[in-house]
């Protein structure tokens, strides 16, 4: 039996055992590949990965990134490597309304009212059947920032995403009164999030920030943050600029800055 080296064989390989397949990377999760018959694969092992459907319907395999297992659902990963990156606040769209069908041709980035519009035209919107009482969002709002969103949707029985636009204002907010927050910065795995006091699940504010970088000439990280209720490595990245970047110390303006004592005045 003829052995093929995954280093040459090229990202757009028909596999043998499905016709007209085509293979395409996937930007962002390399070395994973998604071909146009809606299947992922490990292209340095050339193994297809496991589909599993999750409670909301959507197809989703397990990738291995950053050291740690992440669950990403078909869809994306299909149109991510044949339509493109997803613009900011669109998600991704299946045209006839049937989530396991993940070909190219039958996905679109949308944006999220057209997204929930297509959901009405094919009947798979659940908005008359709502999970959540106005008592549940409250419950949820008051439990932002104090354990993870994922306990959260589980505790509720409703998924992650959920609760992540509840968080952000996206949904509920006429209720909740969070504003709604446009999701501008994106992290390392290339996706948009809100920072700042913008994201809802953020302890700290940028008043907070000053007085961490101010309390730290002071006294030991540790105490800081015990005071505030984050971890110590929080309050780490925080002094040496990894987060909360945006957050300046106010200048002090020389002419009103008060004079020190020379050193013979000391004495």
């Amino acid at each position: 039996m003829e052995t093929h080296i995954t280093s040459e064989i090229p990202s757009d390989r028909r596999d043998p055992e499905v016709e007209d397949e085509i293979w395409k990377e996937v930007p962002g999760y390399e070395p994973y590949e998604a071909s146009n018959r809606g299947r992922v694969r490990n292209s340095k092992t050339n193994k297809i990965l496991n589909i599993r459907i999750i409670s909301t319907g959507y197809p989703t395999v397990n990738l291995w990134r950053d050291k740690r297992d992440i669950v990403m659902s078909v869809h994306r990963m299909v149109l991510l490597a044949f339509g493109g990156p997803c613009p900011p606040e669109f998600e991704a769209a299946h045209l006839d309304g049937v989530k396991t069908n993940n070909i190219p041709e039958n996905l679109k980035w949308v944006s999220h009212s057209e997204n929930e519009y297509h959901k009405i035209i094919h009947g798979v919107w659940i908005g008359g059947e709502r999970r959540l009482t106005k008592e549940k969002v409250m419950e949820i709002k008051g439990l932002l920032g104090k354990i993870p969103q994922r306990k959260i949707a589980k505790m509720f029985n409703v998924c992650r995403s959920t609760v992540s636009d509840i968080s952000l204002g996206r949904t509920w907010n006429h209720l909740t009164g969070i504003p709604k927050q446009s999701r501008l910065h994106k992290n390392k795995r290339g996706r948009y999030r809100s920072f700042g006091s913008k994201n809802g699940r953020a302890k700290l504010d940028e008043g907070k920030v000053r007085e961490i970088r101010k309390l730290v000439e002071t006294i030991s990280r540790t105490k800081i943050a015990k005071i505030y209720g984050v971890s110590r490595r929080t309050v780490n990245r925080i002094i040496v600029g990894e987060a909360w970047r945006h957050v300046q110390l106010p200048e002090v303006d020389p002419a009103g800055a008060p004079e020190l004592d020379k050193p013979e005045d000391r004495m």
